[in-house]
Formats: structure tokens, sequence, C-alpha cells
């Protein structure tokens, strides 16, 4: 088994909206216990306005991701064996900066 940790970015089944069918979908963990990690949602979509929480990470192509992507205050929590691969990690500054937005109140 992997070892993942908070700030890790993850390949993960996402469910989405009232969609049975979860799809597969970047997400930034938040927070890891022993057997499950509780995520946000990493999304491409960066054309629409930014809601409350979202995060525009900075540097994108050196976490593994494909395109420019924010982190978006939508969270799940998982088995740990639901995760399907690692694909990089936040970083000490986005992801100090991703939970000052996320858990923003205002």
């Amino acid at each position: 088994m992997t070892d993942y940790n908070a700030g890790d970015i993850i390949l993960v089944p996402f469910p989405l909206g009232d969609q049975f069918t979860p799809k597969k979908r970047p997400a930034a963990i938040i927070f890891v216990e022993t057997d499950q990690v509780t995520m946000a949602q990493i999304t491409g979509n960066i054309t629409r306005s930014p809601r409350k929480g979202d995060y525009l990470i900075t540097n994108w192509q050196e976490c593994g991701l494909l395109r420019p992507s924010l982190v978006r205050r939508r969270f799940a929590t998982i088995p740990i064996s639901a995760v399907l691969r690692k694909i990089g990690n936040l970083g000490k500054e986005d992801f100090d900066k991703t939970l000052t937005e996320l858990l923003r109140q205002q």
C-alpha cells in the first residue's frame, strides 16, 4: 500500500453531483487517517466565476496536472483502497494557500 500525505494529488473515482457513476478525477488530500483520506476536488474548469473557497494552483505543472487547475471546496472522504494512484504533490506554498481558501468563512 502506498503512503499518502496531506497535499498529495491523487486520482480517484470522485462522486459528481447526482450522477451514480463516479468519474476519475484528480483531488487534493486534505487529511489522512489510518484507512481513509479526506480530499477536495480539483477541476480544470477555471473559466467559470470563482466560488467561495476556490484556490487556483500556481504550480500546476510541477504538481503533475495536465492543465491549469483549481482546488474547489467540494469534499469527500474515501477509503485509501479507492485511490487509483498518486499524481503529484501541491507543494507547501500551494497547500498552505489551499487550506486558507478552503477554510475562509467569507
